[in-house]
């Protein structure tokens, strides 16, 4: 689970929902919103500040780090790229060539493949 709460955050700084300087919701807020023990949030949120991507401030909370935005976005396109090498070598193993595979995501992105929240237009 803080797997997955991390990878959220990452995902909301790079996508600019919380910007240099938001703060994040509080520990216990974030805990009952997503039904997890404060303690799966609170380390989260540690580690996140230990990596430099969020900053305590006394009576403010847990706000975004200056940098964060691009460093969330590196921590990202690793991630992507792992799963990408992942989903090219398991489409080579089901026989497919690189131009299949090519084509393959090409029509996914054109037929609308990408969630809407993940598209720049919207």
């Amino acid at each position: 689970m803080s797997a997955q709460i991390r990878a959220d955050i990452l995902v909301a700084i790079a996508g600019r929902r919380y910007r240099p300087g938001d703060k994040l919701p509080s520990v216990r807020g974030l805990a009952s919103e997503i039904l997890v023990n404060p303690n799966t949030v609170a380390k989260v949120y540690r580690d996140l500040e230990r990596d430099g991507l969020l900053e305590t401030r006394r009576g403010s909370g847990m706000l975004v780090a200056p940098l964060a935005h691009d460093k969330c976005m590196a921590e990202l396109r690793l991630d992507l790229e792992e799963s990408a090498r992942g989903l090219v070598a398991q489409a080579h193993r089901c026989g497919l060539d690189g131009e299949e595979i090519h084509g393959l995501i090409e029509r996914m992105l054109l037929e609308g493949g990408v969630p809407e929240f993940v598209r720049k237009d919207s």
